[in-house]
């Protein structure tokens, strides 16, 4: 081989040394991003949920629809697209090329209601415990139907939902219940939103719970009678938080028979102690509680009690072993903070501003 040639062959292998590590550092990713709309109203879906079939990649849209799923590995992929009370979407065979972004605009049908919604008005004073006093009356006002009229006669108390920019919402759930309850609610304010993890449902009302809840929600829940009188909620969750931000008002449950929450803005005015009741048969104090029991806590002088679903990872322990209400005083506080137990008869309470 000649000088010459074999400078020309050194040449060419110092170029593929180069070459190699130089291609392994060009990025093996793209993304996708886009927008997500209501292809009614032609809104942006917030809270919508966009992610790649087979991964755990995912990202949720914003107040504006906007979506960005990063470190999408290159090559051929199937995007859903998912959001509360809109039929989901899947779009298949979807390239990603490294380094670039694929944009994908969506647009989501809304899901149609189930059963018929009809208007009626009733009024009626609510029986309260002793040392409880209630003022006023609360209506209904758009928003029944057979399920509801079903629910509040099987348990001997009545729904009360006062429906509009300034929302009420009186819920109460019981073993007698057999009806499907409200299965779609849809609303531009956001007045209605359910909060549900496994075991746990918490209801925030009106504009203002909004931050807290991380979105607005269009499924409320659905009602079964099952074996043993076990109130089931089917729903879901909204957000990546381990609580919901309440202001507790008065919430009693009577194991095995009924438990009721209420909402207001300013139509009610309580008098007396509020605090929660729960039922722990014979539990020793100290020892961990089931997964169906919700921890709630407060601070001195404060109307403001957060709830926590029970794998949140402050520890949860029974703090009284029989059936009376256990309490947690704060000092200069005439508010509590104890245990509920979800379980029979559903235990949940509820938020006013």
């Amino acid at each position: 081989m000649t000088v010459a040639g074999d400078s020309s062959c050194r040449i060419l292998l110092a170029a593929l040394l180069t070459l190699v590590p130089f291609a392994s550092l060009l990025p093996q990713t793209g993304r996708v991003e886009g927008t997500v709309w209501n292809s009614q109203t032609l809104t942006p879906v917030h809270g919508a949920r966009v992610s790649l079939v087979g991964t755990d990649l995912f990202s949720v849209t914003n107040a504006d629809g906007e979506y960005v799923i990063r470190g999408v590995p290159v090559g051929v992929h199937d995007i859903r697209v998912q959001a509360i009370g809109f039929r989901s979407v899947t779009y298949a065979n979807q390239r990603v090329t490294a380094g670039l972004g694929m944009r994908l605009i969506v647009y989501l049908d809304p899901t149609p209601e189930r059963g018929e919604l009809e208007t009626f008005r009733s009024t009626r004073r609510v029986a309260l415990p002793p040392g409880l006093g209630i003022g006023g009356s609360a209506g209904m006002d758009g928003l029944g139907g057979t399920p509801n009229r079903s629910i509040r006669n099987a348990v001997g108390f009545e729904v009360f939902i006062r429906y509009g920019t300034r929302s009420g919402l009186f819920v109460l759930g019981g073993v007698h219940v057999s009806h499907h309850g409200i299965e779609q609610v849809r609303d531009p304010y956001g007045l209605f939103a359910v909060y549900l993890e496994p075991r746990f449902v918490a209801l925030g009302i009106s504009p203002s719970w909004a931050p807290f809840l991380s979105g607005r929600i269009a499924r409320a829940w659905e009602r079964t009678e099952q074996p043993g009188g076990r109130l089931a909620a089917s729903g879901y969750s909204v957000g990546g938080g381990g609580g919901v931000l309440l202001r507790l008002i008065h919430q009693v449950a009577i194991e095995g028979s009924v438990s009721i929450g209420k909402v207001t803005f300013g139509d009610y005015r309580f008098t007396g102690d509020v605090g929660w009741y729960n039922c722990l048969n014979g539990t020793e104090p100290g020892t961990p509680l089931p997964e169906s029991v919700l921890q709630c806590a407060g601070s001195a002088g404060s109307p403001l009690i957060t709830c926590y679903p029970p794998f949140y990872p402050a520890p949860i322990t029974a703090i009284s072993g029989d059936c009376t209400p256990p309490e947690i005083r704060y000092p200069g506080s005439g508010r509590t903070a104890t245990w509920v137990r979800i379980g029979l008869g559903l235990n949940l309470s509820f938020a006013s501003r």
